[in-house]
């Protein structure tokens, strides 16, 4: 589970097998148990068993036995409801493997690009290192496209810009409707198998 996980998720690198919690729950399963079998063993031992027949302990047995099946049905209640509450769990978990991200997130790898300092000291300069990694990129043996984003689909990380149509400009920015946008290359749109659904000019 942990290889499939996204390193954004919160406090993922905290999810690990504790040894000490596992050997106290082991310890405790086995002390109740023990308990639990000796008890009753342990009560049945003492019991005369002709004096309790002679004096026909007939009420405390039934009182017993209703005791015994309210448990079982408290029981079989609890299980039911985990029954069913795992079993929505597993649905939702199918549903959701299931939905379109909207891009094919199939063969394709994301990784982070740092540039020199002396490469991004002019607009010309970042363009022209940015094209050169994508056509070195794009000669490794088995690549079929390559592209650059600024931001990866649901890596939860948002580049909302403020916007307005012709002369309507809100007082203050923080007023203006907003919109996500992403810095891509030409090529991005291919890559991520996203289709073009309109052209906003």
């Amino acid at each position: 589970m942990l290889a499939v996980i996204p390193e954004n998720l919160p406090r993922s690198d905290n999810i690990r097998v504790n040894a000490p919690v596992l050997l106290f729950t082991l310890a405790v399963s086995i002390a109740v148990g023990i308990l639990f079998s000796l008890v009753p063993a342990l009560r049945s031992s003492k019991t005369d068993l002709q004096t309790s027949l002679k004096e026909g302990g007939g009420g405390s047995t039934a009182a017993h036995h209703r005791t015994q099946s309210t448990l079982v049905i408290v029981q079989m209640a609890l299980t039911l409801v985990l029954l069913v509450g795992a079993g929505l769990l597993l649905r939702t978990i199918r549903h959701l493997w299931e939905v379109n991200p909207g891009f094919d997130a199939q063969h394709v790898v994301t990784f982070k690009v740092a540039l020199s300092p002396s490469m991004t000291k002019t607009g010309t300069g970042t363009r022209i290192a940015f094209q050169q990694l994508i056509e070195r990129v794009g000669q490794i043996p088995g690549v079929q496209a390559a592209g650059l984003t600024t931001l990866v689909p649901l890596s939860g990380q948002n580049n909302g810009l403020a916007f307005w149509i012709d002369s309507r400009k809100p007082e203050s920015v923080a007023e203006a409707p907003r919109l996500e946008g992403y810095a891509t290359g030409p090529d991005y749109l291919r890559v991520m198998g996203i289709p073009l659904l309109g052209v906003v000019t």
